[in-house]
């Protein structure tokens, strides 16, 4: 048995299980065991840990499935063994999907689109089809090494954008910590898509929910015709597959489309044959050619005439409820079939209706307690079970064998449709599932974890709760990396910088002036500093700063003084920088944050260093003391002020400490996931390599940070690594290269706007030559005056403190 045709069958033994595929890391993980790997041999982007917890959960639902013990070292054997007596057919997989009816020419117009080539396909045709069904039983089927998925929704006030789709599949799917800047993440993307050792399937499902009425993209989303770009790219090794009831017109966009028809006469009758209805009769083909074989439909009828009349399909087709079973129009028999349950069984009725509020997006089921807790005026627990199977068994909710749930795409319009109608359950639904959500995870290992938490954010934002929605993003919560973190910081950390920053967006316009609003602006800022948006940055860390004396917050007061000061500096701005690290170390002394005091303190040394002031660096230098304990100290400040000593070190050229300080500056980075800080580590020691004379060493570590850098899209530190690693070509006489580089940082700098910057790289190169001179990076340049001013439209008078 070959690897690929044993992990086909494990996905569809898993997909049977589990209500979904295999995620790409559990196929990773079945690969590398299939070649014997250990876990700790297998470098897939995660720590052995959660590789060897994801690979034990992989192996236990299998035993589970298959009712025996299965392990790491005899999965192998045990699949072989089952393939060999329970599977059929010469795929030699198992039909594991009871409700799938195969659809081989379709399959066969897919693979010969592929084959010749084709990078976008459009599956389109009425709702209820089975299209989405038919994308993924193709996505198992075909030797993908990835398979992305992501579903639209239903629901067009809450479209997920194509910015925080390509940061979840930079993350999530290949490691990479997206940044803020979406075309540099979409050249990650392509990188990682263009790999010759793979083959990747995506399936973005409901397209139709983000078109107008001419079939093109709605303003909102307007994004996603330069990800379908990007995806149509001829170089790529992917195939996309767009799902959607309509057709696509996007003169922009190159794609072929498949029309999805109804599923043939023969497939009917093997249904209702397994409904153990009678499937031969005339009746039935008058049904088929009414419904032009739609699978929904199939599904709905054969429910309805078993459950409701009497089990005789040639006495349902006769009777009075012909006309109920002869309409043409799907979303009609839907709605009478909402109405038949509101009638036979309203407390089913209410919960179907209540389970069209979730969203089915990120996390696209639902577990068990999930639908339970929209049961609250069932006081009868024992009556919960049959509530649940009623729906199951009238085929309105769909479920796996362990308990995950969710609701087809044309039953959750209705449901949502209906539920609105009822304006005090609409609002009571939403405000249950947002604490389930909330009550359901603890703690946060995972940035699934951290998804689920956010949904009880959409579900607040659906009753317009701006101030819950807000609780939900800076509330404190315990996490992987010890001590507690806001979930807005959580989703920093996971690299999901769209999703967070557009979250924010959404709320801020809605809330008061307090410190919840200034401590998301205060995350908001970062994102905009490390993205290379300094005039945004300093917007909102400037209003951030005004909430803060608003309300007299001295915390929030010192956040956003040294975040402001953070900006000018990466502006070049140095005196008004200096100005706000001293307010910032003044005022922590007065409030004996050392976590503050010694940020600002290490900053200060190094503006000093810059400015060659040595005796003023070292005077600074003299006050740190990384040793002492305090609360207020984040993990990822300490990681930046042990940089900026480092940097500080390098500039006063005492290598040695500057070395030590860059290497536990790296290793605390490493420990804590920070890969900003490691970059910058590696920028620093490429300057100190290259002051010592090895440039090949000093060029390699370049390379690291740019590589690093890049996967974030942390503009500004990419800017000065291109600046520095253009003047170690320059040493090497590698002028072309130098000159690449050179022009690379200058149009980065241009572009953020940051002139002193543009300055900066120009004099750091030897092409304009001033006679004042400031020290950055490691020698001696010439600068602008510092005392030169510059309109900013930004006004740095904070007052005293």
């Amino acid at each position: 048995m070959e690897c690929d045709e044993a992990l086909r069958l494990m996905n569809e033994i898993f997909h049977q299980a589990m209500g979904e595929p295999l995620s790409n890391l559990h196929q990773d993980i079945f690969r590398c065991a299939w070649e014997n790997r250990t876990y700790e041999e297998m470098e897939l982007g995660y720590s052995p840990s959660h590789i060897r917890e994801e690979g034990s959960k992989l192996f236990r639902v299998l035993g589970q499935k298959l009712s025996q013990p299965v392990n790491k070292r005899n999965f192998r054997a045990v699949l072989s063994n089952y393939a060999h007596h329970y599977c059929v057919g010469n795929s030699s997989s198992c039909r594991t999907d009871t409700l799938w009816i195969p659809r081989d020419p379709e399959f066969a117009q897919l693979d010969t689109l592929i084959d010749r080539g084709t990078k976008i396909i459009l599956i389109h045709g009425e709702g209820g089809l089975g299209k989405t069904r038919l994308v993924r039983k193709y996505l198992e089927r075909r030797s993908f090494t990835k398979t992305l998925i992501f579903q639209m929704g239903s629901d067009p006030e809450h479209l997920t954008s194509a910015k925080s789709l390509v940061s979840d599949w930079l993350s999530k799917i290949f490691g990479d910590k997206a940044g803020r800047d979406f075309m540099l993440n979409l050249m990650q993307l392509r990188v990682r898509l263009s790999d010759p050792q793979q083959f990747v399937g995506i399936l973005i499902d409901d397209l139709d929910t983000a078109l107008d009425g001419d079939s093109r993209f709605v303003p909102d989303c307007r994004d996603y015709v330069q990800l379908l770009e990007t995806l149509s790219d001829p170089d790529i090794k992917a195939v996309t597959f767009l799902v959607s009831r309509t057709r696509l017109h996007e003169e922009r966009l190159e794609l072929d489309a498949l029309a999805v028809e109804g599923l043939p006469l023969t497939a009917w009758q093997d249904y209702f044959q397994r409904s153990q209805l009678t499937a031969h009769t005339p009746a039935l083909t008058e049904m088929w050619q009414t419904w032009a074989g739609n699978a929904l439909a199939m599904r709905i009828l054969a429910t309805k005439i078993q459950q409701d009349l009497g089990g005789d399909v040639a006495t349902a087709w006769q009777d009075g409820n012909r006309d109920l079973l002869h309409s043409g129009e799907l979303q009609r028999l839907v709605a009478r079939h909402f109405d038949d349950l509101h009638r036979i069984a309203p407390e089913a009725y209410r919960l179907l209706c209540r389970l069209g509020a979730y969203r089915y997006q990120e996390i696209s089921h639902v577990p068990r307690e999930g639908v339970e807790c929209l049961l609250w005026d069932v006081a009868n627990l024992q009556r919960h079970p049959l509530i649940l199977q009623c729906l199951r068994d009238r085929s309105l909710l769909e479920c796996r064998d362990n308990g995950k749930f969710w609701l087809h795409p044309m039953m959750r319009m209705e449901a949502r449709r209906r539920l609105r109608e009822d304006r005090s359950s609409w609002e009571m639904t939403h405000r249950k599932l947002a604490e389930f959500w909330l009550n359901s995870m603890t703690h946060v290992d995972r940035v699934e974890d951290a998804l689920q938490i956010l949904e009880a954010y959409y579900h607040y934002l659906e009753v317009s709760d701006y101030d819950k929605a807000c609780d939900v993003l800076i509330t404190l919560r315990p996490s992987r990396w010890g001590g507690q973190l806001q979930l807005g910081w959580l989703f920093y950390r996971f690299g999901e910088v769209q999703k967070i920053s557009e979250a924010i967006h959404r709320i801020a316009p809605h809330l008061l002036n307090d410190t919840r609003l200034g401590l998301l602006f205060n995350l908001c800022g970062y994102i905009h500093r490390v993205a290379g948006d300094l005039t945004n940055a300093i917007e909102v860390h400037q209003r951030a700063h005004y909430i803060a004396k608003h309300n007299r917050s001295e915390d929030l007061k010192l956040s956003s003084l040294l975040n402001l000061g953070l900006c000018l500096m990466e502006l070049w701005h140095i005196e008004t920088a200096l100005m706000l690290f001293r307010q910032t170390y003044h005022l922590a002394e007065q409030l004996q944050s050392e976590g503050y005091r010694l940020y600002s303190a290490c900053c200060l040394a190094y503006l000093y260093a810059c400015q060659d002031q040595p005796d003023a660096a070292r005077s600074q230098l003299a006050g740190i003391d990384f040793t002492a304990p305090d609360r207020s100290a984040s993990m990822m400040g300490r990681g930046y002020s042990r940089l900026f000593l480092a940097h500080t070190y390098r500039h006063l050229q005492e290598y040695n400490q500057a070395l030590q300080a860059y290497q536990q500056t790296i290793r605390y980075a490493e420990e804590q996931e920070f890969s900003q800080i490691r970059a910058k580590g590696f920028h620093g020691l490429a300057q100190i390599y290259r002051m010592q004379g090895n440039l090949t060493l000093a060029r390699e570590y370049h390379f690291k940070a740019i590589s690093l850098l890049t996967a974030i899209g942390a503009k500004c530190d990419l800017a000065k690594a291109y600046a520095q690693l253009a003047l170690t070509c320059q040493q090497m006489e590698d002028w072309e290269q130098a000159e690449r580089y050179y022009q690379q940082a200058r149009q980065m700098f241009s572009d953020i706007p940051a002139p002193r910057r543009v300055s900066w790289v120009d004099q750091l190169l030897g092409r304009s030559p001033r006679s004042s001179t400031v020290r950055e990076g490691g020698h001696r340049v010439n600068s602008a005056n510092s005392e030169e001013t510059v309109d900013l439209g930004i006004d740095f008078n904070f007052g005293s403190i």
